[in-house]
């Protein structure tokens, strides 16, 4: 679902912004990637975390991510198992198509690559996974963050 959902926010921002906001389209377009990409980066993975992290602390949120954790087998599909409106709240996709719209698609792009390069490792994502503190590994109520730990 999310392979439908993630290209029709991103039309619609754009469709949206450029009837009621045409002249800040493209506006970042001639700004250097060394600059939109780090801002877009950290702003990204600030939005994930407290988006992540509030789908395991309230529980209507609960409910649309718990499927993500039902997984038997730890694998990169489980990253896009989650309930169709859990994508559709998840503010970074909104983020991700607004700074589109702003002309850093390139720096979204190159984002997106090292986004899924996985700079938190597997290990420290399967920690997240598990389901107790027991084992020593597991943290299922940390180990939020997508890029970063330092928001750990």
């Amino acid at each position: 679902m999310s392979l439908l959902i993630k290209p029709l926010i991103v039309i619609s921002v754009i469709t949206l912004g450029s009837k009621l906001f045409p002249s800040a389209q493209g506006y970042f377009a001639n700004t250097s990637i060394w600059i939109v990409l780090p801002v877009y980066i950290f702003i990204d993975d600030l939005m994930q975390y407290w988006y992540h992290r509030s789908g395991h602390e309230y529980d209507f949120l609960w409910k649309l991510h718990r499927s993500h954790h039902q997984a038997q087998e730890m694998g990169v599909f489980v990253s896009y198992r989650n309930a169709a409106l859990y994508y559709l709240m998840m503010p970074n996709l909104w983020y991700l198509a607004v700074v589109i719209f702003l002309g850093g698609g390139f720096a979204v792009a190159v984002g997106l690559v090292i986004k899924q390069l996985i700079i938190i490792t597997p290990a420290f994502h399967h920690g997240h996974h598990g389901k107790s503190k027991l084992d020593g590994i597991s943290d299922p109520n940390g180990n939020f963050g997508n890029m970063f730990s330092i928001l750990d």
